[in-house]
């Protein structure tokens, strides 16, 4: 995306954590997400391009009064499509069929027997066929074609190189996915900004990712505490290794991983004692004193 020294654009991003406990369904979930995501390009005469989940007549129409348009494949259950147009009894293949609405064009093309592939937008005003395409296909598909993979091809770089992990915990996994996303964009907006830089690797984004982790680990070294000054971050101990109960029967193989503090021999709930640091250093006291 490129702007002027007047206009900066933001990205925006929301994350879908489900519907929470004891609210109500939402309803236009679709546009209200689109509506969002786009209110910082409002005025700037941009198309947007979306799968059927977002597509609608109400969102083309409210993305008309911010100066927006919108193209994209429309579901069949939509209550703006008569149920005569999206049937694929009887039509011929590879023809395509047009609907018209005073702020959308509908184009119906049958790619098999069948089947209707059916797609709505703002951003054209009349139905047109490419003649030089083999599957005679409409300029709105092969329109969405053309601006639809960039979603999929950000998903193939990711997929490329990625810090994700098998996790259970979804925050770590967002989290990790906009690390990907960041470093995605960084090395865009480098290579825009630097078109010879390596020019001939073949493996630019690698180098590029391998220069910005000895990056960050450099500003990270800068930054952490000297000898002089306590670290901030405390590290948990490791658990201690479970051992069998020296007190208990060797036939019940009672594990524990509690160990005394003095023969340091296990020892379960049942034979074991908890102190404070304050009474364990007064009995601790009490017995060099008897001993002398």
């Amino acid at each position: 995306m490129q702007c002027d020294s007047k206009t900066s654009y933001v990205s925006r991003v929301q994350v879908y954590t489900g519907r929470q406990p004891g609210t109500a369904r939402e309803t236009n979930q679709g546009q209200r997400v689109v509506q969002e995501l786009c209110r910082n390009l409002a005025g700037s005469g941009r198309n947007v391009t979306c799968d059927n989940f977002f597509t609608s007549l109400s969102l083309i129409q409210e993305l008309k009064k911010n100066k927006m348009t919108l193209l994209g494949p429309v579901q069949k259950s939509r209550a703006e499509l008569p149920p005569e147009l999206v049937t694929g009894r009887g039509r011929q293949l590879m023809s395509t069929l047009f609907a018209y609405h005073k702020d959308a064009t509908i184009a119906l093309y049958c790619p098999k027997k069948g089947k209707v592939f059916t797609l709505m937008s703002s951003l054209h005003s009349q139905g047109e066929v490419d003649a030089t395409n083999p599957k005679k296909k409409p300029a709105m598909i092969l329109e969405y074609n053309a601006t639809k993979g960039g979603v999929d091809t950000a998903d193939q770089m990711l997929r490329t190189y990625s810090t994700k992990r098998v996790t259970r915990r979804w925050p770590v996994a967002v989290f990790s996915n906009m690390l990907d996303i960041s470093a995605l964009d960084a090395y865009i907006v480098w290579i825009l900004l630097n078109p010879e830089w390596n020019a001939n690797r073949l493996h630019k984004r690698r180098l590029f990712l391998h220069e910005l982790g000895k990056t960050l680990a450099g500003t990270q070294k800068e930054t952490a505490p000297t000898d002089d000054q306590e670290p901030e971050m405390v590290v948990d101990e490791p658990p201690k290794k479970r051992g069998r109960c020296s007190l208990c029967p060797r036939a019940d193989d009672k594990k524990t991983p509690i160990r005394c503090a003095k023969c340091g021999k296990g020892a379960c709930k049942k034979h074991a004692k908890t102190l404070c640091i304050e009474c364990f250093n007064q009995l601790e006291t009490q017995q060099l004193r008897s001993s002398k």
